[in-house]
């Protein structure tokens, strides 16, 4: 069982959004994880809404990475496998790649022949379209849903490709603790794939459910940072009830020594 508490970063700040949408600053992104790791979390999820427009912030992260000593997942525009090499050697376990059009499958081929699949992710952001009634693919770059590439045809790439593990975003609760809408979609993945479920997490039970159901890790940020119901900062993270055997289904196996004759 994987609880993996989400870091959204902008313009060097820690943010939280809902629904896709800017909703409050919460501090220090470094100080953040450190407290994250006091409190007992394995691995972190970095999400970077700045780098679609800034770039990579290799500083903030290397920062970050040297204070935590635990795994970390990157999401953030990642354009090529040089960007990939220099977040392995200042200290990102992992990296995730968006999926909004087929083509981006290659990006996170790429990746695997690099990194192995477990250090690679796909990110499939998932909104719902109310004119056509069903769940679409997200763009989060140019903030809309997409119509061409359906998320049926993003599933079955997906399992044809059978690499590196799933991340499913549920954009309209995001932020809302109203409960994460996507739990029927496990079934059309296969079932080697590792999947985890992010936005809308409620609590503590929601995330047991969400296990039991065969999602290898829930990730979250409002359930872990936020206390209701005026949504005050208060960073936490339930350790004593989590099962001391973690399985941890889809462990990085990435050593930043190994790849040290890259740089």
């Amino acid at each position: 069982m994987r609880l993996i508490p989400s870091l959204l970063i902008k313009n060097q700040s820690l943010i939280k959004s809902k629904s896709f949408n800017y909703y409050k600053y919460l501090g220090d992104p470094v100080n953040v994880a450190r407290i994250f790791l006091e409190k007992g979390a394995d691995e972190l999820l970095i999400n970077d809404c700045s780098a679609f427009k800034d770039g990579i912030n290799f500083d903030l992260l290397e920062r970050i990475a040297s204070n935590t000593f635990i795994p970390i997942t990157y999401s953030g525009n990642i354009k090529n496998i040089n960007e990939i090499k220099k977040l392995i050697n200042i200290g990102i376990e992992r990296v995730a790649i968006g999926i909004y059009e087929p083509n981006d499958w290659n990006m996170v081929i790429e990746a695997s022949k690099f990194l192995g699949n477990s250090g690679v992710c796909s990110i499939l952001n998932i909104g719902y379209s109310k004119l056509l009634k069903i769940n679409l693919i997200f763009n989060y770059k140019k903030r809309r849903l997409k119509y061409r590439y359906r998320l049926n045809q993003a599933i079955e790439d997906a399992n044809n490709l059978g690499r590196g593990e799933i991340i499913l975003v549920d954009t309209l609760n995001d932020g809302t603790r109203k409960g994460f809408s996507l739990y029927k979609l496990r079934y059309k993945f296969n079932k080697n794939i590792p999947l985890t479920a992010y936005g809308g997490i409620k609590d503590y039970q929601e995330c047991i459910s969400l296990w039991e159901n065969n999602f290898n890790g829930v990730a979250s940020s409002s359930f872990l940072s936020l206390l209701p119901p005026h949504d005050a900062l208060l960073i936490n993270y339930p350790k004593k009830h989590l099962n001391i055997s973690n399985k941890n289904l889809t462990p990085p196996k990435v050593s930043i020594d190994r790849y040290s004759k890259y740089y």
